[in-house]
């Protein structure tokens, strides 16, 4: 079973480059801010993404989520339609905090959080097996001396579990496997707030961890076919303030329509955000924007409303900027989406285009990420839009 998302706005934007603000150009700005705006409500503020690529340990177990072994599964008349192969990998692409003012509504300020796993399998990831069973992710919260302070269960009754394949693993040594996205984003936004007391010191550290349900047949046995990767990170207040230490999430406004058009803005969706951010926010700069089609090579979008500046028609966009691609294939494609963080530093002239040589920084310079693949660990992808159109 695949979930798609899809995110769209009523009618296809006529866009062009470098247009002048007339009535009908306002009125698709105005439609694309709303949008961004309804999305970034949805989520319940705005996403402080912080890459991983971070390979994790998979384990079968039980209903109970007791580690179990092959041979135990085999030996007690467990059949199934599937395989006892773990996965070839697991990693934790990225997690994220998302920050909420205090509300009546919403009770107390504090954070939200979110993570994402990329697994390649030769068994199908699905949401619910039917029989209570449930793919749920899971939050401990701990102190330094490991105990728990806080826990967090995220399942379809009180998040958005969303699960994307993306299709066949290239590698050669795993013919059969498909690499699944497996995102966690609550949906409650009382009971599943976490102080920042938690979120913004090194003294708290945050463990992920998660249990994938398959659509495998089984039967005889007490087991079912779930594995528990384990990892364990905490967010820092520098790590926070930094944006070269972390992305914000590039919204889509405005997906592929039969033109061929797909629209994106920054991170704030061109509305100037008194509350959403936490601590003491420091924006980035610039942010990078880039698609591919059906996994294929990744290609700079175009800022169409920089008019005038340096950065205009590069897949650089301030906060409030939109850019685009137009001619998409026609038929039906998979197009993903993935963005970072620049700041600029030295002697750079805003808004020429950034670079590394004149002192500018862009997400993530962090020395504790994994080196490979080197061009993947800079960027978010847990956009990863897939869009039939």
């Amino acid at each position: 079973m695949v979930f798609v998302l899809f995110i769209s706005s009523c009618r296809k934007a006529d866009i062009k480059p470098n247009q002048t603000l007339n009535s009908d150009y306002a009125k698709d700005i105005a439609m694309n801010k709303a949008s961004a705006a309804n999305q970034i409500a949805k989520e319940g503020g705005i996403p402080q993404i912080f890459t991983r690529q971070q390979p994790v340990t998979t384990q079968w177990v039980d209903q109970n989520r007791n580690p179990v072994t092959r041979e135990q599964m085999q030996s007690n008349n467990f059949v199934s339609q599937c395989s006892y192969n773990l996965p070839a990998y697991c990693n934790l692409v990225q997690y994220a905090r998302v920050y909420r003012c205090a509300s009546t509504s919403a009770g107390a300020a504090g954070y939200f959080l979110q993570f994402e796993y990329e697994i390649s399998w030769d068994n199908n990831i699905i949401n619910d097996d039917g029989g209570g069973n449930k793919t749920s992710g899971y939050v401990d919260i701990v102190d330094g001396s490991n105990n728990i302070v806080q826990s967090l269960n995220f399942d379809y009754t009180n998040s958005d579990v969303q699960i994307v394949d993306m299709g066949p693993d290239p590698n050669p040594s795993f013919p059969n496997n498909e690499i699944f996205r497996v995102k966690f984003v609550t949906t409650d936004f009382i009971k599943q707030i976490v102080s920042d007391i938690y979120i913004n010191s090194s003294t708290y550290a945050v463990k992920f961890s998660a249990m994938f349900v398959t659509d495998c047949v089984s039967g005889g046995s007490p087991y079912s076919l779930w594995m528990l990767p384990v990892t364990s990170y905490g967010f820092t207040g520098a790590n926070g303030d930094d944006p070269c230490k972390r992305n914000d999430k590039a919204w889509v406004t405005t997906g592929p329509s039969s033109g061929g058009t797909m629209v994106v803005c920054g991170y704030s969706g061109g509305f100037t955000f008194t509350c959403g951010y936490g601590g003491s926010f420091v924006a980035p700069d610039l942010q990078q924007v880039q698609y591919n089609i059906d996994g294929g090579t990744w290609t700079d979008m175009d800022n169409y409303t920089a008019t005038g500046l340096p950065i205009a028609n590069s897949a650089f966009v301030r906060a409030g900027d939109f850019c685009q691609v137009t001619g998409l294939p026609s038929g039906s494609h998979l197009v993903g989406l993935r963005y970072r963080n620049w700041k600029y530093g030295g002697t750079t002239t805003p808004w020429n285009l950034p670079s590394t040589g004149a002192g500018d920084c862009h997400s993530p310079t962090n020395t504790s990420l994994p080196t490979t693949p080197v061009d993947q660990q800079f960027y978010s992808t847990w956009a990863y839009q897939y869009w039939p159109y």
